[in-house]
């Protein structure tokens, strides 16, 4: 399917989905829920199939590594509150396939 984004005001939350196509291959997805005031975000996010050669230029200006090939694949979850003590706090595991330097 192809780029889609939906947003849904509940009272005072919003559901957020976003579903979108990074270069024709990476997929990037997040979904969760959002509240303005205090703010509060807990989202779920998925990256798939992410082209590093993109940020090859980043990469080798800080380390001298030239990315050949490799793709990036992400799952996570943040959780951001105004009225926290932990104001951000997130897990994430990452992959990469095929990666070349």
């Amino acid at each position: 399917s192809g780029p889609e984004s939906r947003v849904k005001l509940t009272g005072g939350k919003t559901t957020l989905t976003l579903n979108t196509l990074l270069d024709k291959k990476g997929k990037i997805e997040v979904t969760g829920d959002l509240v303005l005031v205090p703010f509060k975000a807990d989202l779920h996010y998925h990256f798939q199939d992410i082209d590093l050669t993109a940020f090859s230029k980043y990469v080798e200006k800080s380390s001298w590594l030239c990315l050949k090939s490799g793709d990036l694949n992400v799952n996570g979850h943040v959780n951001i509150s105004s009225e926290a003590d932990a104001p951000i706090q997130t897990t994430l595991d990452a992959s990469t396939i095929s990666f070349k330097r």
